[in-house]
């Protein structure tokens, strides 16, 4: 998930980022060490949601990895 996910989320949270953090210092080098932590929290979270949700649908996106349960 966080493969599938990470590209178009880093890519929307760095324009809302450098959009709407002005003022903030060192806003570039904030953003260059932080998103990575916040994008791989927000595709775990993402990925646990999916599977307890829709099973099915976290099957196809993952090729049916994670879903043993033993």
């Amino acid at each position: 998930m966080i493969y599938m996910l990470h590209v178009p989320f880093v890519n929307y949270a760095t324009e809302l980022v450098l959009r709407y953090g002005h003022g903030v210092p060192h806003l570039h080098l904030l953003t260059y060490l932080g998103l990575p932590l916040l994008v791989i929290m927000v595709s775990v979270a993402t990925a646990a949601l999916l599977r307890w949700a829709v099973p099915g649908v976290y099957a196809t996106l993952t090729g049916g990895r994670g879903l043993a349960t033993s």
